[in-house]
C-alpha cells in the first residue's frame, strides 16, 4: 500500500491536475497512517511510549482525561479509580508506558499548552495560568520554569526574537 501511495503522490505532484493541493494533502495522511501502521505490525512486544500508552486500555483512557480536562485539579486515586485500577498498579503502568508518573505528565502536558498559548495568541501569563488550572501566578511561574527551563515571559521573547511560531523545548 505505501508503494501505491508514494506513485500516486509522485503522479499528482508530476501534473497540474484540478484539485492537486487537496490530494496530495490526503495522500501524505494515507502514507503517514500506513507507515504508523507498519511500524507498529514490526514491534513485537507492541508500540512503546506515548502510543503504547494510547493504546493501553486503562492508560489510554487516563490520557483522554488528562487531555480532554487539563485544568482540573487531577489526583492520582481519581485518575485510577475512573479506569477501574488500584492505585498503585494505575501510577505503575502509567510510569512505564509513558516514562513518567501521572502527575508529571499532567504537569509536562500543561506547560505544553502554557507554550503554545505563549507563542501563538496575545494573551497575559496571569490568563494563561488560570486557563490550565493555576490559582496563582508565581505557582504557574515556578512550575514553568521548572519543566521548561526559563520564565513564561522570557519564553515569549525568545520565541518572537527567533521568528518561531512555538519554540521547541526539551523534555
Amino acid at each position: 500500500m505505501i508503494h501505491w501511495v508514494l506513485d500516486r503522490l509522485v503522479f499528482e505532484l508530476a501534473r497540474p491536475n484540478a484539485g492537486k493541493a487537496l490530494m496530495t494533502d490526503h495522500l501524505v495522511h494515507i502514507l503517514f497512517i500506513e507507515t504508523l501502521r507498519a511500524h507498529l505490525a514490526r514491534e513485537s512486544r507492541g508500540p512503546a511510549g506515548w502510543l503504547g500508552a494510547l493504546l493501553d486500555p486503562q492508560v489510554g483512557a487516563a490520557l483522554g482525561l488528562i487531555h480532554g480536562n487539563p485544568v482540573k485539579r487531577w489526583k492520582l486515586d481519581e485518575l485510577a479509580s475512573s479506569v477501574a485500577m488500584s492505585r498503585s498498579t494505575f501510577a505503575m503502568r502509567f510510569k512505564e508506558l509513558t516514562g513518567d508518573s501521572p502527575m508529571d505528565y499532567l504537569l509536562r502536558w500543561r506547560m505544553r499548552l502554557a507554550c503554545k498559548e505563549l507563542t501563538e495568541r496575545d494573551r497575559t501569563v496571569s490568563s494563561i495560568a488560570g486557563s490550565l488550572g493555576y490559582v496563582s501566578d508565581s505557582a504557574f511561574s515556578n512550575a514553568f520554569k521548572r519543566v521548561v527551563g526559563c520564565a513564561p515571559k522570557a519564553y515569549r521573547v525568545a520565541a518572537e526574537l527567533s521568528g518561531l511560531n512555538g519554540l521547541k523545548w526539551v523534555r
